[in-house]
């Protein structure tokens, strides 16, 4: 976004008579008509409260002089000191007469900061090819906050990790921020994007739905720390959530419970509801995610150089079977182990050129596991079974010649999908792709060669075609947590 939105500085916000109770028969509260109106501007969506440290009430709502998804659809705030009797006047977030605005969550800080999340026009998109379309189907997600109660807000900002950091990415789904009793935060989002709207609107939407890819689930922590704007929201990186096999299934509008010591999240996919114990190892190492300085052992099955100089080859440890024969069954089918993998390396290329091999386990069959670069100055790694291969790469531009990297490889065999973790950042994708994470065969076996003899074990070689070297090399036979990837690198990083 540009600068012509800029700070909002609304005198008259609490200007004018206060709105006066609803109308409507007396006696029976459960009148729907009892209730206390809250002022809009005609059509009105998604009043969503937060209770300020002095106990007023502000709301923020969809709004606009129309119907549902006519131009002049805005986001709003206002504010009551009456829990709710009376109103202040609707306070604009954005303007009626800039691009459409929607579907605004709040979120109060414990030190009284408001944010409000919401889905933002900014391409003025309309349509998609010949047909019309509405804009709150799509747009920029974006972020505001107020300092003084919700009387005025600050500049268009696109939700990032960090201040002028990595934009965080997310499709058209309902995402959730909320207050946890440490102080911290949690959000949940789906982790890709941004390209997709775009591609849509180029091709007339002839190449998927915005409503598809709600799963998994992510997760991230957040905490607050000085700015000299004051104090700011930073984000983790990410964790899986939750995933469903079928990966058409859309799950969303989740919330959270905490509750002695422990968390929960509920979900639904439109027709079933769910409740959910976050695993506390997720939610601990999110919000240590930060300080976090330890390498992670748990799973360790290879660690090199060790005290001597990195080997061109060693033996490879043996992968986790991902799938087994059932012997229990009648027929002997499959079991899905969703076991997985991980590779943490620490790297450095002297150039990016395609065809570097960095590791390279597999047999004269091409069974086993490829870590090599592509003509994109990416890294891929390649999975092979014997009967079956897959490969996924990191985002472009992550990489750098000269550089030190730690680059971090996890495939996770529970929703069968390889994440990249480069220099403690997920790939997300970026700006080239909608996706920085990809799905693999859900019928690969473990990509283990076959060993040359009985008695010799398969081999890893390490930077075989390598214009560069491998510093450092750990093997763990799990999938690594996205926090636990980022330690190892603070951890090699000091």
């Amino acid at each position: 976004m540009d600068g012509t939105f800029g700070l909002l500085i609304l005198t008259t916000a609490l200007a004018g008579p206060p709105s006066a109770p609803a109308s409507g028969p007396a006696g029976d509260p459960r009148d729907v008509r009892h209730g206390l109106v809250i002022p809009d501007e005609g059509y009105c969506d998604q009043p969503y409260v937060v209770v300020r440290p002095d106990g007023a009430w502000v709301c923020t709502m969809t709004t606009g002089r129309g119907v549902e998804g006519q131009r002049g659809q805005h986001v709003v705030a206002t504010i009551s000191d009456d829990r709710g009797r009376s109103w202040s006047p609707p306070i604009d977030i954005e303007p009626a007469d800039g691009p459409e605005a929607s579907w605004a969550v709040p979120l109060i800080t414990p030190g009284g900061r408001i944010y409000v999340f919401y889905d933002y026009n900014g391409d003025r998109i309309d349509r998609l090819g010949d047909k019309n379309i509405r804009a709150d189907m799509l747009g920029w997600y974006v972020f505001r906050y107020s300092d003084d109660g919700g009387r005025t807000w600050s500049p268009p900002v696109y939700a990032s990790y960090t201040p002028g950091g990595k934009l965080i990415k997310h499709p058209r789904a309902a995402n959730f921020a909320w207050n946890c009793s440490n102080g911290k935060f949690l959000y949940w989002f789906h982790n890709h994007g941004g390209v997709f709207v775009r591609r849509m609107a180029a091709d007339g939407g002839s190449r998927g739905s915005p409503y598809d890819d709600r799963n998994p689930a992510w997760l991230a922590a957040g905490v607050e720390r000085d700015s000299p704007q004051g104090k700011v929201i930073h984000w983790s990186q990410p964790e899986i959530l939750l995933y469903d096999d079928d990966p058409f299934i859309r799950m969303s509008y989740p919330d959270l419970i905490e509750e002695d010591g422990k968390f929960y999240v509920t979900e639904t996919q439109k027709n079933v509801g769910r409740v959910h114990e976050i695993p506390l190892a997720i939610v601990e190492g999110l919000f240590r995610q930060w300080d976090n300085r330890t390498v992670a052992t748990q799973g360790l099955v290879l660690d090199l150089p060790g005290k001597g100089t990195m080997p061109r080859q060693t033996p490879m440890p043996r992968l986790p079977e991902f799938h087994q024969r059932d012997v229990r069954s009648p027929d002997h089918r499959g079991k899905d182990l969703r076991a997985g993998f991980s590779l943490d390396l620490r790297l450095k290329f002297n150039s990016l050129e395609a065809g570097q091999e960095i590791l390279d386990s597999r047999d004269a069959a091409g069974k086993g596991i490829c870590v090599s670069t592509t003509a994109a100055g990416t890294l891929r790694i390649t999975l092979n079974d014997g009967r079956s291969e897959s490969s996924w790469e990191c985002d472009p531009g992550v990489l750098a010649p000269g550089k030190t990297h730690q680059v971090a490889i996890i495939v996770d065999g529970g929703p069968k999908i390889i994440m990249f973790v480069v220099d403690g950042v997920l790939c997300d994708g970026g700006d080239q792709r909608q996706f920085g994470w990809g799905r693999f065969s859900p019928h690969l076996r473990a990509p283990n060669p076959d060993p040359p003899a009985k008695d010799r074990p398969s081999l890893l070689r390490i930077a075989p075609k390598m214009n560069g070297s491998v510093e450092s090399l750990r093997i763990y036979n799990r999938a690594l947590r996205t926090s636990e990837a980022v330690g190892n690198w603070r951890a090699a990083s000091g």
